[in-house]
């Protein structure tokens, strides 16, 4: 799994989340709901989180365990004065204000780089003294017997909820993200490294990723979008009998 799958992984949340903020412009320095929601999707994190005293900021930072630079990402969180007749599902409730450009979808990018990036060297440092198999089988039990409550949970409609769902299905992603590069190359010795890996990997992207969209399409035609869940579950307990086979790697000598 990598970095992209990751981020793709979270896109109904970050979607849902976008959706949320648009529905409920503010103009101005003052967005207190705004800020509401993007400390609640944030919550849990190992972030130093600040907020501004004049004005409705929001600052979270992540720090490294080494000296180094500093990389920085920000956005805008305001709405324009305007009002909104796109006619959709998820318009503007205010009838002098809309997200018409563009920092509803800032906003909700952000908070999901920073989920992405938060876990990762947590989890990275946790495989290093537990070994690799752990963390790849607790991220295949735990996503599997959390799939449909987490699906549930973060399309109830309330803020905390999608937050919630979104920290807990992040904490398990970044389970084997953080350490997927260093398992490819300790299974596989210098010479045959490049094709071990990318030959299966492409395989198994082609044979479930590359399939996915249109399976759940087909799905939703049926109204049967929970079966795409079952079939995540399959996909995931496959992994899980793959890792149980598949020998502890950590610590062993890359040649």
């Amino acid at each position: 799994m990598t970095i992209y799958d990751d981020a793709t992984a979270l896109q109904d949340d970050i979607a849902s989340l976008r959706r949320s903020l648009h529905a409920e412009p503010e103009v101005g320095l003052s967005l207190p709901r705004t800020q509401e929601k993007v400390l609640s999707a944030l919550d849990g994190l190992p972030l130093e989180i600040s907020v501004g005293a004049g004005l409705s900021s929001v600052t979270g930072v992540l720090r490294g365990g080494r000296p180094g630079p500093v990389v920085l990402l920000r956005g805008d969180m305001d709405a324009l004065p305007v009002a909104e007749r796109t006619g959709l599902e998820f318009t503007s409730r205010s009838e002098a204000a809309m997200h018409a450009c563009g920092h509803d979808l800032h906003t909700s990018m952000l908070v999901g780089a920073a989920r992405l990036i938060a876990v990762l060297p947590l989890c990275g440092a946790l495989s290093d003294r537990i070994g690799r198999r752990p963390n790849l089988l607790v991220f295949g039990l735990g996503m599997a017997v959390l799939s449909y409550p987490l699906a549930r949970l973060a399309r109830s409609g309330g803020v905390w909820q999608l937050g919630l769902a979104m920290t807990i299905a992040l904490v398990f992603i970044a389970l084997i993200a953080s350490i997927a590069p260093a398992v490819f190359a300790e299974l596989f010795p210098t010479h045959v490294r490049a094709t071990g890996t990318a030959v299966p990997y492409a395989i198994a992207v082609a044979l479930c990723g590359g399939t996915a969209p249109y399976l759940l399409t087909w799905l939703s035609s049926h109204h049967a979008e929970g079966w795409f869940t079952g079939y995540s579950i399959a996909l995931l307990l496959i992994g899980v009998l793959v890792v149980l086979v598949t020998p502890e790697t950590r610590g062993k000598t890359l040649e």
